[in-house]
């Protein structure tokens, strides 16, 4: 009885019995340390997708410093998986692995190991004792292949001849073990780019609006751990009408401090317009497609982004961690880094006008030497090894699907307008340019003239005390009436710092009260185009260009201006000169 214990019904039933609808005809292992690593494993999997021939199990070694998340991931996508100890007791034909660590050696099946990232770019010291971590990278040593003298893996797949090279060096044994099957996510990044425009609106981006996509690897030397600040500045510091900010967290990250907190941290942020990805999807991958530029560090996001040839500047690296001779220790000389006493705006067009850089940048990253070609590779070793022929057809790597959503993380809408720093400047004759930046807090390289412009029922009254201009709450519905000439004196008097109050009227139409002088005021009607051939205005880009109007221009003169703000927003706003003043009482 004991011995019929150890095997419970469902043991038998995943080994195959008569109760299968499907009887495994090979068995396949699929070897999961954490959300990380099974992330990669489900694109590696696709090569068996369809073979009714192919049973796959799937299990955890529990040895990864990263486990949460991990039965979340298993369960949302319908997997059973085995305890570790009901694994190693069961027979497979093969076992793919993804990672490292654990007792790998104890799997009864001939084990395929491949990278989790973009190559083997990091050190990482080992769990066991009894290993002593050389100075290679995590995964091509022989601290991570060998056990008592033998070499685990039967396989070792390697994405770049580079990786030979160094496994010569620090584990010879292993390399008749080696294939060079390239990389399957830089296939997919490669496959999709036709696609990049659906990429872009699905996350939400307008044509002609930059996407800077910020990564972060793990640990308290990344980009989130060690310089915070870099994310902030691109918030706060790019215009919002010409940039668009995405935070890729690294999964290991959002499960060890889960993903409630990594939102709670970046809650500001995300209420500022900061895209953040969730953890466990393939939205990266959309967001690297999706990209004008990158800020990363040491991470895979930014070797990928670098083969892509995507301008690259590093928000910080971390020397110590990565792997000597390594191509990432290669990036790490060659990109740019962030410099906190320039504008980011600035660095970010100077690294991609910097052709040179970015091509020797992308020949650094050693990324694949099968471009295109690692489904069909990964496949062959799959077959051969569980010992079928392979099916009929080319073996090719789907593109990542897109996002359901643009930024899941967003908080809900606020029935009122967020504040803003907005700065408007007459450039030539009757342009006004407007640069509207998402987060409050003025920065060194926000200019020192952009106005805070905030909702007339602000709740926090530092900002709403504090705004020079205020705009009346969105309407809750058609019935409200605009606000009236006395809502914006009353507003005006219990404001006295604020210079401008200002209210949407009919669409493509604004009413402007704008303090003249200390207790006087003028009401400005402006209206765009009325056959409807300009894009509609946003409340504080119009309030701004025409207290700009107001405080640039001879109001003698024709009053029509051109307003800009971005590159997908140009607009004509034409004024009504024959204004009104009014006196406010004495404050």
């Amino acid at each position: 009885m004991g011995q019929e214990s150890t095997a419970t019904s469902a043991q038998q039933a995943r080994a195959g019995s008569r109760w299968d609808t499907v009887p495994p005809g090979r068995r396949l292992l699929a070897v999961a340390h954490n959300v990380t690593a099974a992330t990669r494993l489900l694109d590696l999997l696709r090569v068996v997708g369809g073979d009714r021939r192919v049973a796959t199990s799937f299990t955890s070694p529990g040895s990864s410093a990263f486990p949460d998340g991990l039965t979340e991931f298993f369960d949302a996508r319908g997997i059973v998986h085995l305890p570790w100890a009901d694994a190693v007791a069961q027979r497979f034909d093969a076992a793919i692995s993804t990672s490292r660590g654990g007792e790998l050696h104890a799997l009864q099946a001939a084990l395929i190991y491949t990278p989790h990232g973009a190559g083997f770019n990091k050190t990482l010291p080992s769990e066991s004792a009894h290993r002593i971590p050389g100075p290679g990278a995590f995964g091509l040593t022989r601290d991570w292949l060998v056990h008592d003298g033998a070499v685990v893996p039967s396989v070792l797949l390697v994405s770049h001849h580079e990786q030979i090279d160094r496994l010569r060096l620090d584990c010879p044994e292993a390399v008749p073990r080696a294939v060079v099957a390239g990389d399957p996510c830089a296939d997919q990044l490669a496959a999709a780019r036709p696609f990049r425009a659906a990429y872009r609106a699905a996350l939400g981006v307008p044509d002609g609006v930059a996407l800077v996509v910020v990564s972060s690897t793990w640990g308290p030397a990344s980009l989130l751990g060690a310089a915070p600040q870099v994310v902030e500045r691109a918030v706060a510091e790019l215009p919002v009408d010409e940039y668009r900010v995405l935070l890729a967290v690294h999964p290991n990250v959002w499960h060890r401090h889960s993903p409630w907190q990594v939102r709670s941290w970046l809650a500001p942020l995300l209420d500022a317009g900061l895209l953040l990805p969730e953890p466990s999807t393939e939205d990266w991958k959309c967001a690297l497609i999706a990209a004008d530029c990158l800020l990363g560090d040491h991470g895979s996001l930014t070797a990928y982004g670098s083969w892509m040839r995507l301008p690259t500047l590093l928000g910080a690296f971390d020397k110590a961690s990565v792997a000597p001779g390594s191509p990432m220790e290669t990036l790490g000389r060659v990109l740019p880094r962030f410099a906190a006493d320039l504008p980011l705006a600035g660095q970010l067009r100077r690294a991609a006008a910097d052709v040179l850089r970015l091509a020797e940048a992308a020949e650094a990253s050693c990324v694949t030497s099968e471009p295109g070609g690692a489904a069909a590779v990964l496949r062959q070793v799959v077959y051969r090894t569980l010992g079928l022929d392979e099916p009929a057809g080319s073996a090719t790597v789907p593109v990542p699907a897109l996002p359901s959503s643009h930024n899941a993380a967003a908080p809900a809408p606020r029935p009122y307008h967020a504040a803003q720093l907005v700065h408007a400047v007459r450039e030539t004759g009757n342009r006004i340019r407007v640069r509207r930046y998402a987060h409050p807090a003025r920065g060194p390289h926000i200019p020192a003239d952009a106005v805070l412009v905030a909702d007339a029922s602000e709740p926090n009254p530092s900002v709403a005390n504090n705004a020079e201009i205020l705009i009346a709450s969105p309407p809750a519905g058609h019935s409200t009436a605009p606000p009236q000439t006395a809502w914006a004196l009353d507003l005006l008097t219990r404001h006295p710092g604020c210079r401008a109050a200002a209210a949407p009227g009919r669409p493509g139409a604004w009413c402007v009260w704008a303090r003249t002088g200390r207790n006087h005021v003028r009401e400005l009607h402006a209206t765009t185009d009325p056959d409807g051939s300009t894009p509609a205005l946003p409340s504080m880009i119009a309030a701004a260009a025409l207290l700009a109007w107001l405080d640039a221009v001879d109001t003698s003169e024709h009053p029509q201006i051109e307003v800009s703000a971005g590159p997908a927003l140009t607009a004509r706003l034409t004024i009504d000169v024959t204004s009104t003043s009014f006196d406010l009482p004495p404050h």
